[in-house]
């Protein structure tokens, strides 16, 4: 009986990590955020009704976090004219001292601001950066990854939700 419960368990993962990718989280309202870019224009979760937002919590000191940031200005690019927008939201402790050189090094134009800790708590940062959550234009959170997807499923999933809109 063991072993029976174990292989429904296991096909159960199975089924669950086969399914339709990016919608697992459906539904599930974003929680709201407040906070300034570096000239200092307020972005809120409400700025971005009606488009679909790429939203990453990330740091300068993180090497995949660098990395993935670096996939998401392609893709910023590219979805521009699609009704996608991104926001890079930094987890840095110092702030603009460290984030606003890595944006000029860097030559970054997806629009970047801090994450304030409250935003931080709400969408758990503390098991890993970064942390991307897809919001629909109606403000639900649709998926939330952790450790950052490929730029390949990251595409599918963008591609799939501007077909919807």
């Amino acid at each position: 009986m063991h072993s029976r419960f174990d292989r429904r368990a296991f096909l159960a993962a199975a089924f669950a990590a086969a399914a339709p990718a990016g919608f697992a989280d459906a539904g599930r309202k974003a929680p709201p955020f407040e906070t300034k870019t570096l000239i200092g224009r307020r972005i809120r979760l409400e700025d971005y009704k009606g488009k679909t937002l790429l939203l990453v919590f990330w740091a300068t000191w993180c090497p995949h976090c660098r990395r993935y940031l670096a996939a998401m200005q392609e893709l910023y690019k590219e979805y521009a004219s699609r009704n996608v927008e991104m926001l890079a939201l930094s987890v840095d402790e110092t702030g603009w001292k460290v984030v606003a050189p890595y944006i000029r090094d860097h030559n970054l134009t997806v629009p970047i601001a801090l994450a304030p800790a409250a935003a931080q708590r709400a969408y758990d940062t503390s098991s890993g950066i970064p942390v991307t959550a897809i919001i629909d234009g109606d403000g639900n959170q649709i998926r939330r990854f952790v450790g950052g997807p490929n730029t390949e499923q990251l595409r599918g999933l963008l591609q799939a939700l501007t077909k919807k809109a």
